[in-house]
């Protein structure tokens, strides 16, 4: 069995997403995502940078701005290199899907949320029927 390269994680974005262009025309846009995480029974942010390619990168360069809560689904990329003698390291994120869970632009002609209030119950119809299936 090959191995399974793939990860999802949500996260706030640190900054706004950065697009440059290759050389060959491929939009890439970078991020970076805050996560929580826990070690020695504190709650600590992790931080993973996030590329994204092509069309997605524009879409992203678009709407990440920072302190947006997303959904990143990928494959991990371990990158290593070696400057003045030392050997370096990272993990990061190829994007292959990113979904918006936080939109803190509230659009001019949308009504502000309305707080349900605690004494309404929903109404659940109830089957007499008997089900065919």
């Amino acid at each position: 069995m090959s191995d399974l390269n793939s990860i999802t994680i949500i996260g706030n974005v640190v900054r706004d997403a950065e697009m440059r262009y290759s050389n060959g025309g491929l939009a890439i846009s970078r991020f970076t995502l805050a996560f929580h995480q826990w070690k020695k029974d504190k709650d600590v942010a992790g931080f993973v940078d996030c590329t994204a390619f092509g069309k997605q990168a524009e879409r992203v360069n678009q709407y990440l701005t920072k302190g947006k809560k997303v959904g990143v689904s990928g494959n991990l990329d371990f990158q290593e290199w070696e400057r003045d003698g030392k050997k370096n390291s990272r993990i990061g994120i190829l994007v292959q899907d990113i979904q918006l869970l936080s939109n803190s632009e509230r659009h001019p002609e949308q009504p502000e949320p309305q707080e349900r209030p605690d004494h309404v119950e929903d109404k659940v119809p109830e089957f007499t029927d008997d089900i065919p299936f």
